[in-house]
């Protein structure tokens, strides 16, 4: 199991008597979201947009406040983690029937990209960390 996926953000617990997060738990929580300050920033921008965005929907009056509060970046830290653990259990499962379809085939497993391999550069730093295995 990748790193990255295998720790969960605690907010619970985290939070200060008014019920805002502490800067430890939010730095969790942002460390969680990604691997440098600007693609977390950038994650948490979007997902603070689309809470706005939902209460005002909703007729909130006070949507930039809502969005602010530590319940609704917690349940949206545990909504993530969740899918994470689910991806997680699928993609086991596909190992595991691919390496008993085919018992000759040898596997190994490396870190998790924090993005998706889609050029040239990202196969690249597969092949690597590969390498580095041997």
């Amino acid at each position: 199991m990748s790193t990255q996926y295998s720790s969960a953000v605690s907010l619970a617990g985290s939070n200060v008597s008014d019920g805002s997060v502490n800067a430890a738990a939010f730095e969790r929580f942002l460390c969680w979201l990604g691997p440098d300050p600007e693609s977390a920033g950038r994650k948490y921008e979007l997902i603070r947009g689309r809470l706005i965005m939902m209460f005002r929907a909703r007729r909130c009056v006070f949507a930039e406040d809502l969005a602010d509060t530590s319940a609704v970046l917690e349940v949206e830290a545990l909504r993530r983690h969740a899918n994470l653990m689910r991806l997680i259990e699928t993609e086991t499962r596909m190992m595991e029937r691919f390496a008993s379809a085919r018992p000759g085939i040898a596997q190994t497993q490396v870190q998790s990209l924090p993005t998706d391999v889609t050029d040239l550069v990202a196969l690249r730093r597969v092949g690597t960390l590969l390498a580095d295995k041997d």
